[in-house]
């Protein structure tokens, strides 16, 4: 089982009425994902998106990016995050230098002139495609074979096709970029994000960021649940992890400290069992504040 998609389908093909995901408080269950992937690797498809092709990710966070990361992994084409709030001219420039064609964007809209929106379409040579134009319209029929991820192609990604490009921050000048294929990436999943199973429920961190989505898929691919909360807002993220019994979560250090000084003194996330620290230094001190004051003691 060298590719995602094989690793997917393991255990998101079978209780299809199990949760998947957990987004603006309703539950995605692991049919509809999977319709929601086949649905946007058949309309990739048919946009002509080919093995090798390099596509630009710049969605918000929610199932339906997880969703089309999985749909392009499908056509053995390379997706590249692009984060929404990226000026515009700096997105252009990334996506030119990583060999895009191709970006799919969260929508356009009024604010499509603003620097920090997506391009308008086929701007410079590079199609711009909306999360609507690869929905099925309202009232199609749609059938039961379009469940089925792997016979509805021919083509069938093997595990050394590459499939993600990751990108460094560039706070010290122009992003590094690293390609993937889908067997270090399947790897990668394994390996970074520990004690993940069906009991899972993991607090999904940027989908754009390699930890996000690696840790995301580690517990899809687990059987277990991915909770998405409103980002850079601590109340919707409290309420999350409580309600929902959020047990995998990883924060920022100072993500940690704005926390630990907000919530009242205890345990805040009894239920968080494995918590990780990214981004930042590791210091004794910050360890014992997210052991603390956050987490039970193990």
């Amino acid at each position: 089982m060298n590719n995602l998609i094989d690793k997917f389908l393991e255990k998101n093909a079978t209780d299809l009425a199990a949760p998947a995901c957990i987004h603006d408080g309703k539950v995605v269950s692991r049919g509809a994902f999977l319709r929601a992937v086949c649905d946007f690797t058949a309309a990739l498809h048919q946009k002509g998106v080919q093995p090798g092709d390099v596509v630009g990710l710049s969605l918000g966070q929610h199932p339906g990016h997880l969703a089309m990361i999985l749909a392009l992994a499908r056509l053995g084409a390379v997706s590249v995050p692009v984060h929404p709030r990226t000026a515009m001219r700096v997105k252009l420039a990334l996506l030119r230098r990583m060999g895009a064609t191709r970006v799919i964007v969260q929508s356009l809209g009024p604010a499509a002139e603003a620097e920090d929106a997506a391009p308008p379409p086929a701007i410079e040579g590079l199609e711009v495609i909306t999360l609507a134009d690869l929905q099925p319209k309202e009232g199609e029929a749609r059938s039961d074979h379009k469940l089925d991820l792997r016979g509805m192609l021919e083509y069938w990604p093997p595990a050394d096709a590459p499939a993600r490009i990751s990108l460094t921050s560039g706070t010290t000048g122009a992003p590094s970029a690293v390609c993937y294929d889908q067997a270090y990436w399947l790897n990668r999943i394994a390996t970074t994000v520990e004690f993940c199973d069906s009991g899972t429920r993991l607090m999904a961190g940027n989908l754009h960021l390699t930890m996000g989505n690696i840790s995301a898929f580690a517990a899809l691919f687990a059987g277990g649940v991915v909770v998405f909360y409103k980002q850079h807002d601590l109340a919707t993220y409290v309420q999350a992890v409580n309600l929902y019994g959020v047990t995998h979560a990883m924060m920022a250090p100072a993500m940690i400290k704005r926390m630990a000084s907000r919530l009242p003194a205890g345990v805040a996330f009894p239920s968080i069992r494995y918590l990780r620290i990214v981004g930042g230094g590791l210091s004794e001190q910050l360890v014992a504040l997210a052991t603390g004051r956050l987490r039970p003691l193990p």
